[in-house]
C-alpha cells in the first residue's frame, strides 16, 4: 500500500506519548516536549511502505536525544502487540513500529547480506557483513522472526533459532562497543564464550556515524543466569541449588578467559592494555570520594542517614587502598556485567552478552579501559542482589536465612577464586597478586558499584535501596 511520507512524518511527530511508553526508551525521567522526525529514505518491500526514520526528541529540561524509530504502514494489526501501533488512519490502515513487520525483517537481513550502501540528501546508510558465515544470514532471512520482550534499551529480533538482530534505538555518534568487542573476540578469540558477530548497519549524518543494528549468533540457552538462578531457588530441589554453585564457579572461569582475551597483546590500538600508575590511582580515589559525598548527601535527603552520620568519613578512610592497583593493567571490559548479561547455555555452559557498557554513560566512556575488577565487582554485586531477592521467597529450599547467606557467600568466593585462577594466565597483571591487596581492590570496585546502585534505587525503586545500602554500610564498618 502507498502511504504518503507526510502521513508517516505526522504520525511520528505526534508519537511523544507512544515513545515514552516503549521499553527501549531509556530516559523515562525526562519529559518529551516535541518529536522532530527525519525520514530521508522511503523503501518499499513486499508491498509494505516503510521508512528508516530517526527522531530528535526535545525534552523539558532543554536537552535532546536522537532515536531510531522505523515505521511502516499496514492494513491489519491483529497479529501485532498493542504497543507496536502508533496510530490508526481514517481508512482503517495503521502506522506501526516497522520492527514488528515480517517484510521489514527480511529487508534488513537482505541489506546486510548484500552489503548495501545508499544515501539520502543528508544521510548515508551502510550495511556490512564481516565476511564470515554468510550462510547464517542467508538461512535467517527466510525464517520467521519475533521481537523479544523484556526490559532492555534496544529491540532484538530472533530469527528462528539461528540469528539475533539487535537494533539500537538511542543513537550516539561513535564506535558501538558491543559490535566492536563482539567482532574483535569473534575474529581473534573464537573460543571465548560470546555470540559470534556477523555484521552491522550504520547511519552517517554530517560525518558522524551511529550504529543502528548488529547481527549476532543465536546461542541456544535456558535463559539468562539471573532468571535461571532465581528459578533454581524458587522451584528447584535442594540438590539443584547446591549444584548451582558449580555454574557460578564456571562463570568465574569464563569471565577470566574473557579478560585474558581483552588483555592480550595486540596491534589494535583500541584494545591495547594500558598501565595503571599512581596518578591513575589518585584520579580514581578522587572520583570515588566525590561519589561517596554525593551518595551520602542523597541518603540524608531521603531520610536514610542522620545529619551527624560518620558514613562519609568511614568510607573515605578506605579510599587510600586504590594504590594497590598501581602496576596492574587497564583493559577493555564488559562494563555492565551482571547475571542478566550471561546466558546459561543448553549444554550447561555460559555465554556472555551485551558489551555496550552502562547505557547512561557516553559512548566514549564505555570504550575506555578499566581494571577488569570492575566486571568482577559487577558480578559479585549481582549475586548479592540475587541473595536479597531469594530472601523474599516463601520457604526457600535451603530453609533458614543463615544457610542462604552461607550459600551465596560460598558462590561468591567460588566465582572470585575461579576468576583469579583463569586470569593468572594473562599476558599482563590484571589484578594485584597478593590476597590482601586483591581483596582491597575488589572491595573498592564493589563500593563504587554499590554507591551507584544506591543512587539508582533512591531515584527509581526506593523500596530496594536497603540492598546496596547494606553493602555500603558493611564496607564502612570494616575499618581501615
Amino acid at each position: 500500500m502507498n502511504i504518503p511520507i507526510e502521513e508517516l512524518t505526522e504520525a511520528l511527530r505526534a508519537s511523544g506519548n507512544w515513545i515514552a511508553g516503549q521499553r527501549w526508551f531509556g530516559e523515562k525521567t525526562r519529559s518529551i516536549l516535541a518529536v522532530e522526525p527525519e525520514m530521508e529514505w522511503l523503501p518499499s518491500t513486499d508491498g509494505v511502505t516503510f521508512a528508516l526514520a530517526t527522531v530528535w526528541l526535545r525534552f523539558a529540561d532543554g536537552g535532546r536525544s536522537r532515536y531510531f524509530v522505523p515505521v511502516a504502514a499496514v492494513t491489519a494489526t491483529s497479529e501485532l502487540p498493542d504497543h507496536a501501533v502508533l496510530t490508526t488512519l481514517p481508512d482503517g490502515s495503521s502506522i506501526v513500529d516497522a520492527l514488528h513487520v515480517s517484510a521489514v525483517h527480511r529487508w534488513l537481513v537482505d541489506r546486510m547480506i548484500a552489503g548495501d550502501v545508499f544515501s539520502g540528501p543528508a544521510t548515508t546508510w551502510r550495511w556490512t557483513h564481516f565476511g564470515r558465515d554468510q550462510s547464517t544470514l542467508e538461512r535467517a532471512r527466510d525464517l520467521p522472526a519475533r521481537v523479544l520482550t523484556g526490559e532492555q534499551s534496544n529491540s532484538t529480533l530472533l530469527f528462528g533459532d539461528t540469528l539475533i538482530l539487535k537494533v539500537f534505538r538511542r543513537l550516539e555518534p561513535g564506535i558501538n562497543p558491543d559490535v566492536e568487542i563482539g567482532e574483535y573476540l569473534t575474529s581473534h578469540f573464537p573460543t571465548v564464550p560470546v555470540p559470534k558477530t556477523f555484521g552491522e548497519g550504520n547511519l552517517t549524518t554530517a560525518g558522524a556515524t551511529n550504529t543502528v543494528a548488529a547481527a549476532q549468533e543465536f546461542v541456544p540457552n535456558d535463559g539468562d543466569c539471573w532468571k535461571w538462578l532465581l528459578h533454581v531457588f524458587r522451584d528447584g530441589a535442594r540438590a539443584q541449588v547446591e549444584d548451582a554453585a558449580k555454574t557460578i564457579a564456571l562463570l568465574g572461569t569464563r569471565t577470566g578467559e574473557l579478560h585474558m582475551a581483552l588483555g592480550a597483546a595486540t596491534t589494535d590500538a583500541a584494545f591495547r592494555p594500558e598501565p595503571i600508575d599512581e596518578a591513575s590511582c589518585a584520579q580514581w580515589q578522587s572520583a570515588l570520594r566525590d561519589e561517596v559525598d554525593l551518595t551520602v548527601h542523597l541518603l540524608r535527603q531521603a531520610g536514610h542517614l542522620d545529619d551527624d552520620s560518620d558514613l562519609a568519613r568511614a568510607l573515605t578512610q578506605r579510599l587510600g587502598h586504590t594504590i594497590v592497583l598501581s602496576g596492574t593493567e587497564a583493559t577493555r571490559v564488559h562494563g555492565d556485567y551482571h547475571l542478566g548479561q550471561v546466558l546459561r547455555t543448553a549444554d550447561g555452559d555460559v555465554s556472555i552478552l551485551d558489551f555496550e557498557g552502562e547505557p547512561s554513560r557516553p559512548i566514549e566512556d564505555r570504550r575506555r579501559r578499566f581494571s577488569p575488577l570492575k566486571d568482577v565487582a559487577g558480578m559479585t554485586r549481582s549475586l548479592d542482589y540475587a541473595r536479597a531477592t531469594v530472601q523474599r521467597f516463601p520457604g526457600p529450599p535451603l530453609g533458614d536465612a543463615a544457610s542462604l547467606d552461607a550459600w551465596f557467600a560460598h558462590a561468591r568466593e567460588a566465582f572470585v577464586h575461579a576468576w583469579r585462577e583463569a586470569a593468572a594466565g594473562a599476558r599482563g597483571r590484571l589484578a594485584p597478586d597478593g590476597d590482601a591487596e586483591f581483596h582491597q581492590a575488589l572491595e573498592l570496585f564493589e563500593l563504587e558499584k554499590a554507591l551507584y546502585e544506591t543512587r539508582y534505587e533512591l531515584n527509581n525503586r526506593p523500596d530496594w535501596v536497603s540492598i546496596p545500602l547494606a553493602a555500603v554500610l558493611a564496607i564502612a564498618a570494616q575499618g581501615v
